[in-house]
């Protein structure tokens, strides 16, 4: 077994040798402290099985080494781990890390339960080209989720009136530029579902606790927010009625917000619009709602 470590902190390195020889037989140990190192060292004609590289490296870095060794037709057995730090075992770090294609992964105290555990399942894990595309539907689907989150909790500070101090952005940005940078990889269907998942995501709640709230929006019928786009697009309704294949009365009546929109519907319209079934689904859903509470509400103020 020939393993290569790669860390700038020689006692980090250190350590990690340590459990490393307690746990495998004579294993063939080199070490390096940054990525172009790593990659010379890859070049060694006799090759690598496993690569322990600390997540403080970076999330390029480790990608950049991570695109090496799938490009590797004379090692396609070796295995990419990474060893994270206090910094890096955050949930969307660790997805980002899934998404450039690591194997495992391990954080210290590293101890030799751990690392026989680690190295038994890399053992027996042998990824068909599907499962390696639904481990990245996956982590790229809590990716998006993540960043909905991080979007929505700075809709809300922000309209309370306060600062977000950066973070929600900064998170957003470290996101965005691990989805970019995988943009080639990612299949179409994948890229799909992650605007689907964006466009279905209901909007930002007000959680405020007695600070200055905006004003409410109003909640619009999906018809009357249909009639808003096909006048940003400029589409005519008669090329709308051509692709929809509604009746012209039915479809003035959704328009005009006198008829919901049904599953039907909001096939029919994501295929002419674009933007999927759920989000007019979810549209009609929150008008509905917001109706019913203002029957309510008008009930109270008559009794």
């Amino acid at each position: 077994m020939f393993i290569l470590i790669v860390d700038a902190d020689p006692d980090s390195r250190s350590r990690l040798k340590t459990v490393l020889a307690a746990v495998e037989n004579r294993p063939r140990i080199r070490q390096c402290s940054s990525v172009q190192q790593a990659l010379a060292v890859a070049e060694d004609p006799g090759g690598f099985t496993h690569l322990f590289v600390n997540s403080s490296i970076g999330d390029e870095g480790i990608t950049e080494i991570a695109a090496y060794l799938q490009s590797r037709a004379k090692s396609p057995a070796a295995k990419l781990i990474v060893c994270l730090n206090t910094n890096n075992q955050k949930s969307e770090s660790v997805a980002a890390m899934y998404l450039g294609g690591i194997d495992g992964f391990i954080s210290e105290p590293f101890s030799t339960v751990s690392m026989m555990q680690l190295m038994d399942t890399l053992a027996k894990q042998v990824m068909s080209a599907d499962e390696r595309k639904a481990r990245m539907r996956s982590a790229a689907g809590f990716l998006i989720q993540s960043a909905i989150k991080h979007l929505d909790q700075a809709a809300v500070i922000v309209g309370n009136g306060a600062e977000t101090g950066g973070y929600p952005m900064r998170t957003l940005r470290s996101i965005s530029k691990t989805l970019q940078s995988l943009e080639h990889e990612l299949p179409d269907t994948l890229i799909n579902m992650l605007i689907d998942q964006f466009a279905a995501a209901p909007p930002p709640k007000d959680r405020g606790n007695g600070k200055k709230r905006q004003q409410k929006e109003k909640v619009l019928h999906p018809g009357v927010e249909l009639r808003l786009i096909m006048k940003q697009r400029g589409i005519q309704l008669e090329k709308l009625l051509e692709k929809v294949h509604l009746a012209a009365e039915e479809l003035s009546n959704i328009l005009d917000g006198k008829a919901p929109v049904t599953a039907p519907i909001a096939e029919a319209l994501a295929r002419s619009i674009g933007r999927p079934p759920s989000y007019w689904l979810s549209a009609q859903k929150r008008f509905d709602q917001e109706l019913d509470k203002q029957k309510k509400r008008d009930a109270k103020r008559s009794a």
